[in-house]
């Protein structure tokens, strides 16, 4: 962890309120997918989830549970083998995953799992369009690990743009360079939005 810090250990301290707060979460995340499918500006058809840590919990009880999730992502999801977590932990619901499509993603160096959990966590998971991305990290997300590229071009998407600002070429010029191929990419991204 950066800058000395270390998170509570309150999850072992205190197990039962920890799974109670995990329940309760996935059940608010439940009532706000209730919600959405009241709006008729949602296409329930396209809800897909992102859950990171506890977030990673919850993802995979969820696209278990819930058929409206139709893709989802895990990454650095806890693997607790202790009894009491039982009831919340991501083996409970691996093998019960009924998404389309599921990205897990762990870090080598994250200490709440083993390489080898993970693997046999990402087996479970019973449909066949999935990917399992392993990050040279602990428990971080994967953006700060990216060693090749500057931060800039990865927010940009392009070392071009940052090479011509480095230049000095006019904005209005480098800005006119990317129009058609953001039309291009709004039309193809407008299948996949979830408001119409």
């Amino acid at each position: 962890y950066e800058n000395n810090y270390f998170p509570p250990p309150w999850p072992y301290q205190y197990p039962h309120k920890a799974r109670h707060m995990i329940i309760s979460t996935a059940t608010e995340y439940r009532r706000a997918m209730d919600y959405l499918s009241t709006r008729e500006d949602v296409d329930t058809n396209r809800i897909r989830m992102l859950g990171l840590s506890m977030g990673g919990l919850i993802t995979f009880e969820l696209t278990s549970l819930d058929p409206r999730i139709k893709s989802a992502i895990a990454g650095l999801t806890p693997i607790w083998k202790e009894p009491e977590f039982q009831p919340v932990m991501p083996y409970t619901f691996a093998s019960s995953v009924q998404c389309n499509s599921f990205l897990m993603f762990v870090g080598n160096k994250d200490r709440v799992y083993t390489m080898k959990d993970a693997h046999q966590l990402y087996d479970l998971i019973p449909i066949t369009q999935k990917d399992f991305i392993e990050y040279e990290t602990g428990h971080q997300p994967p953006y700060e690990y990216e060693t090749r590229r500057m931060p800039i071009d990865l927010i940009i998407g392009d070392g071009g743009i940052r090479n011509r600002l480095e230049r000095l070429e006019p904005i209005e010029d480098i800005a006119e360079s990317w129009q058609a191929e953001l039309h291009k990419f709004s039309e193809i991204s407008r299948t996949f939005h979830l408001y119409k």
